[in-house]
Parts: structure tokens; sequence; C-alpha cells
């Protein structure tokens, strides 16, 4: 999932899951086999020779191993996702580095976690939590894991379901001043 800035307007873009079985596309996502952390410094140093320095992006980058069920990541500036564990423990997945395109010599670092049966992961751009009310009050992070742990016994799309539903009825009729992109990774 990735978000790209210029000057204080977004554009989202969802990156649809590759089939984990498809070892083609993984190797071209994991840089020819260098890793999560090297394909963004490689990006990185692309965006800062290619954009203007009042531009950058904000990505997240995860690949998910079914045969250990452990999916490792990278953030680049991006929102947390957020991992919810089945009983309702979670935790918001930070490790990274900055945005991308702002300075040629940044370093990422990446993480790995194992998920169990039920667990999941869902990934978002700000302007979920950025949501207003006609009080011009955000949505934040709290309201949004309230609705995570109360719909973590659903299947991913209700989950999406239960937030948008969450989200309309804080916004009440106002409509949304950023886009709202949503993902989420459930293990059977």
């Amino acid at each position: 999932m990735a978000e790209i800035n210029s000057a204080g307007y977004g554009i989202s873009i969802d990156v649809p899951a590759i089939p984990t079985c498809n070892k083609k596309y993984k190797k071209i996502l994991d840089n020819n086999g260098n890793g999560i952390h090297t394909t963004l410094q490689n990006m990185n140093r692309q965006l800062v020779d290619s954009i203007s320095k009042d531009k950058f992006a904000t990505l997240f980058f995860g690949v998910f191993d079914r045969s250990t069920i452990e999916f490792e990541y990278a953030t680049a500036g991006h929102n947390y996702p957020i991992l919810m564990a089945q009983d309702g423990d979670f935790q918001c997945l930070q490790t990274g580095g900055p945005a991308l395109g702002l300075h040629s010599g940044s370093t990422f670092r990446t993480d790995k976690v194992r998920l169990n049966p039920g667990d999941f992961i869902f990934f978002y751009t700000d302007g979920v939590t950025e949501t207003m009310n006609a009080q011009r009050q955000e949505y934040g992070e709290r309201l949004l894991l309230n609705v995570l742990s109360n719909s973590r016994a659903l299947g991913p799309q209700n989950i999406l379901d239960a937030v948008l539903e969450d989200l309309d009825k804080f916004q009440h009729e106002r409509l949304p001043n950023d886009d709202r992109t949503m993902m989420v990774l459930k293990v059977k």
C-alpha cells in the first residue's frame, strides 16, 4: 500500500497482493532476492533522483509466507498497519524508515511477525483515521482499534464493512476529506 504526496495532496494506491505461489512476481518485488530493505533503498534513490523536492511517497511493503505463516515487512513513512490477534491483543507494525524520496541515504529496517489462525493485519491510509465529524474531530486510532477489536471474529470483507459503517456513522453526512484505502490480511 502506498500514498504519493505533493504539497499536501495525496494519491492512494492499493497494491493488490501477488499470489505467494507465483515466485516470479515475489522475486521481482523482493528485488531479485536482495530483500525488502534493499528494494526500498533502491526505490528511494530512484525517487530522490526523479521527483521534485516537494514530493514524497509513503509505502508499506510486506511479504506473507504461507508455509511459515510469517509476515516480513517494512514501512516507509506510511501509517502503521495494525496486527490484531484473535484474543484482542494488538500491535502496530512500525519497523522501517522514512518516506521515500526525501533523502538519498535513507535506510530501512525490516521485521518479521508470526501470525496465528484468526489473527489479521489491517492496512490503511491516513484518510481513515483523519476522517472528520461535524465538530471537526478526527476519527483517530482509538475508535479504529475499538471497531477492529469488536469485529475480529469476522471475515476480511466484514471487517472492512464494519470499519466503513463506523466511519460513516462518525462523519454522519459529511463528505470524506481524504481518500480512504483499506485492506485486510486474515489467517484462517
